[in-house]
């Protein structure tokens, strides 16, 4: 999902355009959104800096959660922060210091990254505050059109001048990469897809020689149909060059079965973004428990441990425009680590 931002490109973070991100995950207008739920949502920016420099945000916690230590296999990504940048009319410049703070206060240690928020401008920033917290860029999310020759090319090409230019300095292990829509979220052709398949192995290619993995993500469009574009995507598809990144919840929205998908995958599954609904509205952090959950992480961490699949767990928070939100941003992230930790401690 995409919310455009001063500074950040057209095509940048998330997949979803504007028109569609207008409509929202439950058919409401993001624009209301901001006006009448965003800006309660998060603390002011003082009171925020006040939190993360005086460790307020652990300070309710047992002593054993915060001696706890991040998962080698846990991640967050940025997407929330778009949310809170636009909530308070932040420009990355201005954004990105309290982002990375929020993130070390809650303990993160890595952190997916949107390709369009590491500019030549701002990529100096990203490494200074990066290093100021501790925090790594394995991974950065980018997209393009693939459906198209002409356009895909042309995205093969964006994004292996995004890698030259900021692989070495990040430390970049992999792209996560979701193949643009049609307009409307309009279905593709075969002929369509075949291309984006072919276009997908060129672009995992590029990236295996660069010593790099292509991680393909979904929204709900690919859902449609039985899931035909992303099966299309995950079948057509050399293993050897493009693995999945399988946002659960983004399934269900599609009205696929999370654990069906999962399994068909198998070992191809190497990044799996980690967010939760309630009858198709975003919850404000993963530890909710007094309401229904569209997705069952307990039976996710058991399809994972007993097909042996051993994915990046990146935790992705989002509010809808009817999330209620009763805790800070940074709160929410904490928890949301910790439960993280808790529910795939044997994955």
């Amino acid at each position: 999902m995409f919310i455009p931002l001063a500074g950040v490109e057209a095509n940048g973070y998330g997949a979803y355009s504007p028109a569609a991100l207008r409509e929202g995950p439950v058919g409401q207008s993001f624009s209301v959104m901001l006006l009448c739920v965003m800006t309660p949502l998060f603390p002011s920016r003082r009171r925020f800096l006040g939190l993360a420099g005086a460790g307020t945000l652990f300070a309710a916690l047992p002593a054993w959660s915060q001696a706890n230590t991040v998962s080698a296999r846990l991640a967050t990504e940025c997407y929330i922060w778009s949310q809170y940048f636009e909530a308070h009319q932040l420009s990355l410049v201005e954004g990105l210091p309290q982002m990375f703070a929020g993130l070390g206060a809650a303990g993160y240690r890595r952190l997916e990254i949107a390709g369009s928020w590491l500019t030549p401008e701002l990529l100096p920033l990203a490494l200074r505050l990066s290093r100021r917290y501790g925090i790594t860029m394995p991974f950065v999310y980018d997209d393009g059109v693939m459906h198209q020759r002409e356009g895909a090319d042309k995205t093969i090409a964006s994004v292996s001048a995004l890698v030259d230019r900021i692989q070495k300095p990040l430390g970049l292990e992999a792209i996560v990469f979701n193949p643009a829509f049609k307009p409307q979220d309009a279905s593709k052709t075969d002929a369509e897809l075949a291309t984006q398949a072919d276009a997908l192995n060129r672009l995992g290619e590029a990236l295996k020689k660069r010593g790099l993995r292509l991680f393909v993500h979904a929204h709900a469009p690919e859902m449609h149909g039985h899931a035909r574009e992303w099966r299309y995507n995950l079948h057509h598809t050399d293993p050897a060059l493009v693995s999945i990144c399988a946002d659960v919840n983004w399934f269900f929205m599609g009205g696929a079965d999370p654990l069906e998908l999962l399994r068909e995958a198998g070992p191809r599954v190497a990044s799996m973004h980690i967010r939760n609904s309630s009858r198709s509205v975003w919850l404000e952090s993963l530890d909710e428990s007094t309401r229904p959950l569209d997705v069952d992480y307990n039976a996710v961490a058991t399809l994972l441990r007993q097909e042996r699949i051993t994915p990046w767990l990146v935790v992705e928070l989002a509010y809808s425009p009817k999330t209620q939100v009763t805790r800070s941003l940074q709160q929410d992230l904490l928890r949301s680590r910790l439960w993280t930790e808790r529910i795939f401690r044997r994955v």
